[in-house]
């Protein structure tokens, strides 16, 4: 196994909605290509307006990632990964970067088949609001 990982949920405050209230309903699956073992495989939930849920996971030697994320129900979601840092300025409402190619606005479905990453600690974010990274 070449990553490890963890999720949780979470909540934003201060920021405008173009999503109308409305609840999204996601799945998701996030792996590393090559490997028999996802770090998250079909985990569903459903996220209110202006929340969103963070898969984290350790690159623990350069490799590739891949992620499906589906909405059931509900509106279009904003899909990035981002590094230690970024979700650090993300989860401040700061300007924040996410890692070029790991970048989806406005998507019911979105299929990243390999997104190479080196080592370290990275989150995928699945975001039911209007903030999106400063490089999309």
């Amino acid at each position: 196994m070449t990553a490890v990982g963890s999720g949780a949920l979470a909540a934003t405050a201060g920021c405008s909605s173009i999503l109308n209230g409305e609840p999204a309903t996601v799945q998701w699956s996030l792996a590393m290509v090559g490997d028999e073992e996802p770090i998250t495989d079909e985990n569903e939930y459903e996220l209110d307006d202006e929340s969103y849920f963070t898969d984290r996971f350790e690159v623990l030697e350069t490799g590739e990632i891949r992620y499906t994320v589906e909405v059931l129900e509900g509106p279009a979601v904003n899909v990035f990964v981002l590094d230690e840092q970024n979700e650090t300025s993300f989860e401040a409402n700061e300007e924040f970067e996410a890692v070029p190619g790991g970048i989806h606005l406005d998507v019911e479905f979105t299929d990243q088949p390999g997104l190479e990453l080196d080592p370290g600690v990275y989150t995928l974010i699945i975001y039911n609001g209007d903030d999106e990274p400063e490089n999309a």
